[in-house]
């Protein structure tokens, strides 16, 4: 295979119409090669005797998009810590608002990464295979959201909750301690009213590692031991948790560290 000296990027202008005329194609070729091009345009080509031929279909699809978002690091984290509530809000609009950038999908990095603040990892202790020394207390001050920036987004991203339906989320208050945990957790939560409770525990694979079916609870605060194993009585590993607690038609999910 032969090897690429020089990149070339295309900007195909095309124009379309709704009736069936044939509109010219136009073409122009910028070219950032290693002989000191930078972007620049080129007019003038060599012949070959044969040529490289794009077909445009725009009816013909290959992809699902399942949403749009990006990276969050701690340098980023940092820095909107550190911003008043005012222009934090703001900003975290701007992303998730419909107005906005309308973010659906985001991710952030696991250890260290380039645009951290130093240079970390979750697992410091060398060959610890069994994750004794398994830490995320890097993460705490800044990646990790607190309740004000994840209330912030939730608010932003309009995440199917109107008006009343956030004053029922707050009869829904779910608390977790200890948080981070090491073994059996405690979760506590109100009800404004007796309702069917579900508790299940997932993993950040998506996959439900415990469940504590329907049961009816009275109005008032509640607690429930979680003794950190699974419903077949598998130790949870350490690494990131996701409770999420259903009482009639509210819902309510908290992230649980399981340092082992």
């Amino acid at each position: 295979m032969k090897s690429l000296k020089y990149g070339i990027y295309c900007l195909l202008l095309i124009s379309m119409s709704c009736n069936k005329e044939q509109k010219e194609l136009k073409v122009e070729v910028y070219e950032t090669s290693a002989s000191g091009n930078k972007l620049t345009r080129i007019s003038e080509f060599t012949s070959v005797d044969s040529a490289s031929v794009i077909k445009i279909v725009p009816e013909q699809e290959f992809q699902t998009i399942t949403g749009f978002g990006g990276a969050f690091t701690e340098s980023s984290a940092s820095l909107l810590n550190k911003l008043s509530k005012k222009n934090r809000d703001t900003i975290i609009k701007a992303y998730f608002a419909k107005d906005g950038a309308n973010y659906s999908l985001t991710r952030t990095h696991m250890n260290s990464c380039d645009f951290s603040l130093s240079q970390y990892s979750y697992s410091p202790v060398e060959d610890d295979m069994t994750l004794e020394h398994f830490t995320i207390k890097e993460d705490q001050d800044d990646l990790i959201p607190d309740k004000t920036l994840e209330a912030a987004a939730l608010s932003a991203a309009n995440m199917h909750v109107d008006a009343t339906s956030v004053s029922k989320l707050a009869e829904l208050s779910l608390g977790i301690y200890p948080n981070p945990s090491s073994g059996p957790t405690v979760i506590s939560f109100t009800l404004a009213r007796a309702e069917y409770v579900s508790l299940s525990v997932f993993n950040t694979s998506g996959q439900m590692v415990y469940q504590l079916r329907d049961e009816r609870r009275p109005a008032g605060s509640q607690l429930i031991q979680w003794n950190g194993t699974s419903n077949t009585g598998a130790e949870m590993v350490s690494g990131y948790y996701f409770v999420k607690l259903t009482a009639g038609n509210l819902t309510s999910v908290q992230k649980l560290v399981m340092m082992k």
